[in-house]
């Protein structure tokens, strides 16, 4: 029996599981770019904060 990977609820309709999506943004691409306060704020808002937003959250 061959088992094929649907994806799940976490990562999305990808079929990929080197990839996994957080607010519709790759998470390989979130790390590194963004600071602690940048991927927090993403995470609650589904957007990225603009500088003043993360300088306000520090």
């Amino acid at each position: 029996m061959e088992y094929k990977y649907h994806g799940t609820d976490i990562d999305g309709p990808t079929l990929n599981p080197e990839e996994l999506y957080v607010r519709n943004r790759n998470l390989n691409d979130l790390i590194g770019n963004l600071t602690f306060t940048g991927a927090i704020y993403h995470l609650l808002m589904g957007k990225e904060a603009t500088p003043s937003q993360e300088q306000l959250l520090e």
